[in-house]
């Protein structure tokens, strides 16, 4: 098409309607995506499903999962202080530090020293970020705990 073309509308319409949250995850499709992210292992992951849930960041509905208010408080307390704390690159990159282990690479001493220069900036943040929300925090807390009684 060259430009200074003119087109006929055919037609036009308005939908007028509220964004909707992304679908909820199933166990199958929760661990699928930490298998393809490289999270865990295939003895380790079975375990995380019942992990959120023991620990209150998630109920299930159905088949599903839906976030609590502490689970959701915790994600966005988190990604305030450093998105690599919510992504999966960050659990990543221990697993791979492990498997270079595992595989003869390196030590642990050097893969224990990797971590640290590349986690402990992170759990100052961290650490700063929690003093900051621990009033919003402790409050996701009590509410998770009230509708659980």
């Amino acid at each position: 098409m060259d430009g200074g073309e003119r087109l006929r509308i055919v037609s036009i319409s308005l939908h007028e309607g509220e964004t909707k949250p992304p679908n909820r995850l199933t166990e199958a499709e929760l661990l699928k995506l930490m298998e393809e992210n490289g999270i865990g292992t295939d003895a380790t992951r079975a375990t995380y499903p019942k992990l959120i849930i023991d620990r209150g960041y998630a109920v299930k509905e159905g088949k599903a999962f839906k976030p609590t208010e502490l689970g959701m408080g915790l994600i966005e307390l988190l990604e305030s202080v450093d998105e690599r704390l919510v992504t999966p690159e960050t659990k990543r990159r221990v697993e791979e530090l492990m498997a270079e282990i595992e595989a003869g690479r390196i030590g642990y001493d050097e893969a224990l020293e990797k971590a640290i220069s590349e986690y402990l900036p992170l759990y100052k943040r961290l650490e700063e970020g929690l003093r900051r929300g621990s009033f919003e925090i402790a409050e996701s807390i009590r509410a998770a705990l009230s509708t659980r009684t």
